[in-house]
């Protein structure tokens, strides 16, 4: 059964330790189904209805003396962002992210904004810098996604191919077309859901073993019939990539995407060398995350590594349409209706500005791996991006993958909700053109 999406409203008067903290709104996770389903999908993460961030005056904590970094222009803040940045915002937020979790859960955060440019936050015992290396997982979907309609106008191939013009054995291949995979409209089981998948933890996996997981399961739904999030489908996009290029997958995202771009510090977790230091995971087994599975478990729907600068440029670039083509930036955004006030297009979620604290539409993804949790998100009502990186799976009511939540859904709540109460005392409501 599945772990039904849950939400948070937080309240100034209480913090993370207290017990009565429960979930209540649109944008905490959705799983895919399994309780021990590696790849986890944000659903209701911005979770402060209504404004009701995080009051950081009341929290009885203050930033500490390596709290944050210096807030530095980002490549689009203009020559003035570091002189016009409230320094006391950053102190509260600072202090909101402190008081959202115990003092032992490792975390890091990147918020960009015209005002401040770039501001990083770190917290818990390890106060790891930017430089350090984090699983982002399943963000790896909106770089296979952008790069699948790259080929698609390269005339590799057209979204409306059915799957079985390049790939063989697909349960329902004639009617599934690759859009389908793009937006989780497909019906194909996650292979992340299958009991053989956690029967070895050490097992080295090809793609095409992946998938032959989720075929032995029938097809839930007939394609595009509803929303339904699946790691399969995003593997299968890898193996096409390959099959119409001859190229492997990992070489295509750094010619394509990472190179121009400037991700140097983004890798293909088990393809390409990590160069840095990893961030430790700390599972549910009190080990490392990093080393809880072979990456080639999860390959196209959730082998990804990097900094959260280098996901923070990303989720800006491709929120605000500065990547694409406007012809691909409008297939990115057909969407179909997701969980709650979400809904999904070709690896984005987008939540409805009743769902973001006044932070009006939100563009982006989450990833959930055993040690790692993150959230990436875009705001263009505010020109703003929000990164948010735990490196722990302990949650509030028990531990990734067993309890309902971790403490990632406390963490960014406690950034945005103060973040753009400041912005709707400005004079905006978050809701203005995008």
């Amino acid at each position: 059964m599945p772990v039904m999406p849950r939400c948070f409203e937080s309240d100034p008067s209480r913090s993370a330790s207290d017990p009565s903290l429960r979930p209540t709104s649109p944008f905490a996770r959705v799983t895919c189904r399994s309780l021990l389903s590696a790849v986890i999908v944000s659903a209701c993460a911005l979770s402060v209805l209504g404004g009701t961030g995080c009051d950081a005056s009341s929290a009885g904590q203050g930033p500490g003396p390596d709290a944050a970094a210096s807030p530095s222009p980002g490549p689009d803040a203009g020559p003035d962002a570091s002189s016009t940045c409230d320094s006391k915002q950053t102190a509260e937020l600072q202090a909101a992210f402190d008081s959202a979790a115990p003092e032992h859960i490792d975390a890091v955060a990147v918020v960009k904004d015209p005002s401040c440019g770039v501001r990083f936050f770190t917290r818990g015992p390890s106060k790891y810098s930017p430089e350090v290396l984090h699983v982002l997982a399943s963000n790896i979907k909106t770089y296979v996604a952008s790069l699948m309609l790259l080929l698609a106008e390269d005339g590799l191939f057209l979204l409306d191919d059915p799957i079985s013009t390049w790939i063989d054995g697909v349960p329902g291949g004639d009617a599934i077309h690759i859009r389908h995979l793009l937006n989780h409209t497909s019906g194909l089981y996650n292979f992340t859901d299958a009991q053989d998948f956690w029967n070895d933890f050490d097992k080295h996996y090809t793609p095409a073993e992946l998938v032959e997981l989720a075929f032995r399961e029938k097809v839930a739904f007939a394609p595009d019939e509803r929303f339904d999030y699946s790691n399969t489908n995003y593997v299968l996009l890898g193996m096409i990539a390959e099959k119409v290029t001859g190229r492997h997958v990992e070489e295509l995202l750094r010619e394509r995407i990472l190179t121009p771009i400037g991700a140097k510090a983004t890798f293909f977790h088990g393809k390409e060398p990590l160069v840095g230091e990893l961030a430790l995971g700390r599972s549910f087994i009190g080990g490392d995350g990093a080393t809880f599975q072979d990456p080639s478990a999860h390959w196209c729907s959730g082998s990804l590594v990097g900094t959260p600068l280098d996901l923070a440029n990303w989720i800006e670039l491709r929120g605000s349409g500065k990547f694409h083509t406007p012809e691909a930036q409008a297939e990115i955004l057909k969407l179909v209706p997701g969980p709650l006030t979400t809904s999904w297009g070709a690896g984005v979620m987008v939540v409805d500005p009743s769902g973001t604290a006044g932070g009006g539409t939100a563009y982006g993804h989450g990833g959930d791996l055993v040690g790692y949790h993150s959230y990436g998100f875009y705001f263009p009502s505010r020109a703003t991006t929000v990164v948010v990186v735990v490196d722990s799976d302990e949650g509030p009511e028990g531990a990734f993958p067993v309890g309902p939540y971790t403490y990632r859904e406390l963490l960014f709540p406690a950034l945005i909700g103060p973040l753009f109460r400041h912005a709707n005392a400005d004079g905006g409501d978050g809701r203005g053109t995008e």
